[in-house]
């Protein structure tokens, strides 16, 4: 075992592999990880309040461990609290099928978030550790007993609890998000072309952006170089030095939300990109989708790695990948031989 472990987002090191500030685990030994968790048994009788805290991808991971609770205790249904940035959330959580009533807190990513984050995610979290925390925005949560916590922490690993990574399948997108991404699409490409691959690389969400595979730039100008296909690119900051081609479409800062860069994946072939909500979506509604690691899931203890990795059409690339071996992996996944 190493004598000390380096954490490449806080920039602390420390004697175990887990950071004390992220909570993140900086291994790749799943096992070592394990060790320093307690064991989570799935709920013997029915649960209450499910919870759901963090951003889009968060959410996505959270669902899986839902849905599998819930078959565990026999539900088909199952109240859930969310808490974070953005509210559309709790929108598309009430149009799941699986959904009961959603309590909606938004806290962004600011102090109170951040120590809020750090509460629920750390090893030991237990609802009364955090759920006074939200007292003050609302008043009106039930006890602390009510709630079985499923957000994804530290302790989500494999072997010990005997829940894997889950899988989950089908999402609903509300109809007002699909129109509008449809009527962006028929703007920019009223004639659709042969191919069309969404490209998503940088998201700063869960991983600055200097933490991100650092050949994408490269990566872009080689895609349009050398294949035949139209790659519409979304995201929030803009790419400088974009090479100049019709066959490249920038969408940059033109989406109205979330739920439209989403719903532009149901209109291509594949989807190109980072670890982000995009891809876990990629994974719930089996798209294909060629997916190039950041340092946040550069190991198997990451639970969102191992969520993406079971995914049957996602082709997964560590962030440590060459530019050479991305593009042998790109070759393999745009035309996979027979």
């Amino acid at each position: 075992m190493p004598a000390h472990f380096s954490c490449p987002q806080c920039l602390l090191t420390m004697p175990v592999p887990i950071c004390p500030s992220c909570n993140r685990f900086l291994t790749e030994d799943v096992v070592l990880a394990e060790s320093l968790m307690k064991p989570i048994k799935a709920p013997e009788r029915p649960m209450q309040w499910c919870t759901a805290f963090g951003h889009w991808g968060d959410i996505f991971m959270c669902v899986g461990v839902m849905k599998a609770m819930m078959a565990a205790t026999g539900q088909e249904k199952i109240n859930i609290l969310y808490v974070g940035p953005d509210l559309n959330i709790v929108d598309w959580l009430l149009l799941q099928p699986f959904t009961g009533e959603v309590i909606g807190i938004k806290s962004d990513n600011g102090d109170f978030y951040k120590k809020f984050w750090y509460a629920t995610s750390r090893p030991d979290s237990e609802p009364m550790a955090w759920l006074g925390m939200l007292w003050e925005q609302y008043r009106g949560l039930p006890s602390a007993d009510a709630f079985t916590q499923t957000h994804i922490n530290s302790q989500w690993f494999e072997t010990r609890t005997g829940l894997p990574a889950q899988l989950w399948h089908d999402g609903i997108i509300p109809q007002k998000d699909a129109t509008a991404a449809g009527e962006l699409m028929q703007k920019v490409l009223p004639i659709k072309p042969k191919t069309l691959i969404h490209l998503h690389p940088i998201s700063d969400w869960s991983e600055s952006v200097n933490n991100h595979w650092p050949h994408w730039l490269a990566a872009i100008e080689w895609l349009i170089d050398k294949t035949p296909h139209t790659y519409l690119l979304t995201g929030l900051h803009p790419i400088m030095f974009l090479p100049k081609s019709p066959r490249l479409v920038n969408l940059i800062g033109k989406t109205k939300s979330n739920l439209e860069v989403l719903t532009i994946s149901n209109f291509c072939e594949g989807v190109i990109t980072t670890p982000n909500n995009l891809a876990h979506w990629s994974v719930i509604q089996r798209q294909k989708c060629l997916c190039v690691g950041n340092l946040a899931t550069q190991f198997l203890s990451s639970y969102y790695r191992r969520f993406l990795q079971r995914g049957e059409r996602l082709t997964y690339v560590n962030v440590d990948c060459t530019f050479s071996g991305f593009q042998a992996a790109a070759c393999e996944w745009l035309e996979p031989k027979a």
